[in-house]
C-alpha cells in the first residue's frame, strides 16, 4: 500500500486536510484526530481496497 498523502487525506471524508503538527483537521467534514491515528486508517482502508480487487 501506497503511504503517500495518507497523513493529509481525511480518513472521514476523503479530502485533503491540514496537518497542525501532529494533528489533522479536516476543513471539509471537521474530522479532528492525531495525525498518525489518521493516516492509519488511511492506510486500512487502501490496504482493505486492494484486498478486494485482487491486487494484495
Amino acid at each position: 500500500v501506497d503511504p503517500r498523502y495518507t497523513s493529509q487525506t481525511c480518513s472521514r471524508c476523503q479530502q485533503i486536510g491540514k496537518r497542525h503538527k501532529h494533528r489533522f483537521v479536516c476543513e471539509h467534514c471537521g474530522f479532528q484526530a492525531h495525525s498518525d491515528l489518521n493516516a492509519s486508517r488511511n492506510l486500512q482502508g487502501l490496504g482493505y481496497l486492494q484486498i478486494s480487487q485482487g491486487l494484495l
